[in-house]
């Protein structure tokens, strides 16, 4: 990764003392009016079945299967040797580290996309990328192209323009970017390994000068081995070495509707926490596609202390972390060569930038509470005291006061640890409870209004144009079933009861109509999982 570049810019408990709040989706009654942003014209061609559809493939896993850590500590070891001199572009280390990668692409049964005789297209300096073609195999999609990239050279003994320090050292480059390199390899082999080709076609590309200006594959943009037109989707691996348990930042997903979903599905078992950013920045070579509308996906585990030091050696380097992301980005390419059809490049990507993010993915401002009154917190008494009543509300209005302890609502009776929120939430309006009074034995009997309409789940939600078929939890009410189940603030509902849907209004039909228990596939910085929802029944509407 490119020196010169700054880093990219990265991208409420609640308890029952705050009662529940009205939501503004799924009532059981018609809604306030669902906020949509989404242009369902940009309906999701990349389909679940088809990202899916990998995980049933024997042949994929068979693919998958032959990425192993032993293997790309093999190929970061040798490409991060002494005997490469740090891999400067034009230089006899990275020449030598080119054949080594030419060998590694004929083992995997790569043509060549430059010519019949040789994987390298030169360029100035003395420098060579290297791109490898596999062919597709439907007779239509093959003329389409995936491209799977990373540059290979470093800085060699670095300069003042090219070193963090100190200078006249072999700058190894194990994560920037032997550890790109060797995923691509590993994905190559995997695909050899299945005994499968794809439906389009997809090329290898070992970009060479990226440290001097992303001269390899600008170089590449200037004299493709592919239509350019035909490009549909690019990878660039760059710094995956290092990755940690908080996970890796994932850019380029709003380059092409249904990306992030797509890169979602195929994480079923890597499950590698995924960092989704809407950043995007000119310091590697997925910038000069992007600029010319090639939507990309860039993977990358983050920038850290040995970055162009002489110390980002093989010793660093998380091997087990690189088997995994490689196997999922397998995956990914799979998914990709082979959808029946992939949307073209968003434009509003130019204008969507993390200011942008932080705007789109706020929190809905709160709904007014149905109840005006906090409760104190569970203790040994019968059911639940009331903390504070607040003044010219339903409850101060038909008589409640602090200190008063709740042990009736509706048909339910209390305990210290009922969910109250919750059923002041689903509650039918007005609703008669019970409550005792320090110093009086007879329980006192109200019928109380409460605000709002009952709510079955307890969530609302945004929709993106970027995602469709999906819908992301913008509001979740306290002690709804939701939040009871475990759901959280930015989740993405995939599926309903095992079912996709197109729009956020096919989403609400299908959440007001399904039994409980109910199950939600979600999505949670990349990580799928089903929630179950219990939704109890509603109590009964006082006479």
């Amino acid at each position: 990764m490119r020196n010169c570049w700054e880093s990219p810019q990265r991208g409420e408990p609640s308890n029952d003392r705050f009662i529940s709040r009205t939501s503004q989706n799924l009532y059981l009654n018609m809604p306030r009016s669902i906020v949509v942003t989404l242009a369902w014209s940009l309906v999701a061609l990349l389909t679940p079945a088809t990202s899916a559809v990998a995980e049933e493939d024997e042949a994929f896993q068979r693919g998958q299967n032959s990425i192993l850590a032993k293997d790309v500590q093999q190929h970061v070891h040798t490409l991060a040797s002494d005997t490469f001199e740090g891999r400067n572009a034009g230089t006899r280390g990275g020449h030598a580290a080119g054949i080594y990668i030419a060998q590694q692409l004929r083992k995997s049964n790569l043509m060549s996309s430059v010519s019949a005789t040789s994987y390298f297209q030169d360029f100035g300096n003395e420098c060579r990328n290297i791109l490898g073609l596999l062919p597709g195999s439907d007779p239509k999609l093959k003329n389409e192209f995936i491209l799977i990239g990373a540059h290979y050279d470093h800085v060699g003994y670095g300069t003042s323009e090219t070193s963090n320090g100190p200078v006249g050292f072999i700058h190894n480059g194990a994560d920037d970017n032997a550890s790109g390199v060797s995923t691509v390899l590993e994905i190559a082999q995997a695909w050899h390994v299945s005994g499968e080709r794809p439906k389009r076609s997809i090329i290898f590309a070992l970009w060479d000068s990226e440290e001097h200006g992303l001269l390899g594959s600008k170089h590449w943009l200037a004299n493709p081995t592919c239509p350019l037109s035909a490009l549909r989707c690019i990878v660039n691996m760059d710094m995956v070495g290092r990755l940690k348990d908080s996970g890796m930042e994932v850019t380029g997903i709003r380059t092409l509707p249904g990306l992030r979903r797509l890169l979602s599905e195929q994480n079923r078992q890597t499950n590698i926490k995924l960092n989704f950013a809407w950043s995007v920045e000119d310091n590697s070579d997925h910038w000069p596609f992007y600029e010319r509308k090639i939507p990309f996906i860039m993977p990358f585990t983050g920038f850290h202390d040995d970055y162009h030091k002489p110390s980002d050696d093989v010793d660093k380097v998380n091997y087990a972390g690189i088997q995994n992301i490689a196997r999922w980005m397998y995956g990914n390419s799979y998914a990709l060569a082979n959808a029946a059809e992939l949307p073209r490049f968003r434009d509003a990507a130019f204008q969507e930038n993390p200011e942008v993010q932080k705007q789109r993915e706020a929190r809905l401002p709160a709904a007014e509470p149905r109840l005006a009154l906090t409760l104190s917190p569970p203790d040994a008494g019968p059911g639940r005291a009331i903390a504070q009543v607040f003044a010219q509300t339903a409850p101060a209005v038909v008589g409640l006061q602090a200190g008063d302890r709740i042990i009736k609502f509706g048909d339910n009776d209390i305990a210290p640890q009922t969910n109250l929120a919750g059923l002041i939430l689903r509650s039918p309006s007005p609703v008669r409870i019970q409550v005792v009074r320090p110093g009086q034995e007879k329980p006192i009997r109200v019928q109380l209004p409460l605000v709002g309409k009952p709510a079955r789940i307890g969530i609302n939600w945004r929709e993106d144009p970027a995602e469709p078929g999906v819908v992301a939890i913008n509001l979740l009410e306290p002690g709804s079933p939701a939040e009871v189940a475990g759901m959280k603030f930015n989740d993405r509902i995939l599926q309903v009861n095992g079912e996709n849907f197109k729009t956020g209004e096919e989403c609400r039909k299908l959440l007001l109509e399904a039994a409980s228990p109910l199950p939600l596939l979600i999505e949670r910085q990349g990580q799928l999982q089903t929630l179950t929802i219990d939704i109890p029944e509603l109590t009964a509407k006082a006479e």
